[in-house]
Order: structure tokens, then C-alpha cells, then sequence
């Protein structure tokens, strides 16, 4: 799998994972649908551990899909992605931010925010099976 879409008729989108020439995840392009809008941008990965803690907020997210208490969040080695997670019993509200603070050419900067419904159990384990097969550290078909 190249990409892992969630949402349905709004959607965030992880793609187009770049490696160095010895497998280490450097970025990937995060692309975010809404109504009537959408954004996209390379973000980079963190030295070392890639995109780990992308990958464990999910997984901690899907292992403890009965619930929890207050607000998780990940943010970005250059904070232009931010995520929120709340548990609100029957389904999980993941908020995002996507904002370019280097937009070419002008002064201002560019921000993206949306909220996603996700289902506790099965929706979020996906999602965590499928960020871990796209970035995990040797890509798959490599020795």
C-alpha cells in the first residue's frame, strides 16, 4: 500500500513517502480533502526514528479504542501537521492541522484545519496496520 486515506467524503492523506539511499524515511506528503478545499504538503521526518511517533499515535489510539481521558496529540518535526484525538465513547473526533509557514513568494501563511469522525475499533486499527506498512524502515520488496 503506497498511501493510507482516512476519512470518507473528508479525508487526510499520507503519501509519496521519500527514503534516503539507504531506506531512511526523510518526508512524505500529507494531503488533506475537505468540501471544497484541498492542501497538500511535504512534511519532513524526524532524524533517526522517521515517522515513528506518527505510527505509535495511531496504534495508541487503536489500543485503547474503549476510550481515555482528555486529548492525545502528535505534532511534526517543523509543526506543519498537528493532530488532536478525544474519545467521545461512541466514536473518536481527530482534529488536523496542515499549514505551510514558508509559502513561496509571499509574506503570509497558509493553514488547513479539519475535524474527522472515526470509528473506536476496527477504523482505527486500520489505519494503524496501514501506517505501519507504509512507513515501515525497510520498504517492503528490499533486503
Amino acid at each position: 500500500m503506497d498511501k493510507v486515506e482516512i476519512g470518507h467524503t473528508q479525508r487526510l492523506i499520507f503519501e509519496d513517502v521519500k527514503r534516503s539511499s539507504v531506506g531512511e524515511l526523510e518526508s512524505m506528503v500529507v494531503s488533506i480533502e475537505l468540501q471544497d478545499l484541498a492542501a497538500r504538503r511535504e512534511v519532513a521526518a524526524y532524524y533517526g526514528n522517521g515517522f515513528d511517533d506518527l505510527s505509535n499515535f495511531f496504534k495508541d489510539l487503536a489500543d485503547h479504542w474503549s476510550g481515555w481521558r482528555g486529548i492525545k496529540s502528535y505534532s511534526s518535526l517543523e509543526r506543519d501537521l498537528q493532530l488532536e484525538a478525544e474519545h467521545r465513547g461512541s466514536h473518536v473526533e481527530l482534529t488536523f492541522d496542515l499549514h505551510d509557514p514558508e509559502f513561496p513568494g509571499t509574506s503570509g501563511t497558509w493553514c488547513v484545519r479539519g475535524q474527522l469522525t472515526l470509528e473506536p475499533g476496527e477504523e482505527l486499527t486500520r489505519i494503524s496496520n496501514a501506517l505501519d506498512g507504509v512507513m515501515a524502515r525497510t520498504p517492503r520488496g528490499a533486503r
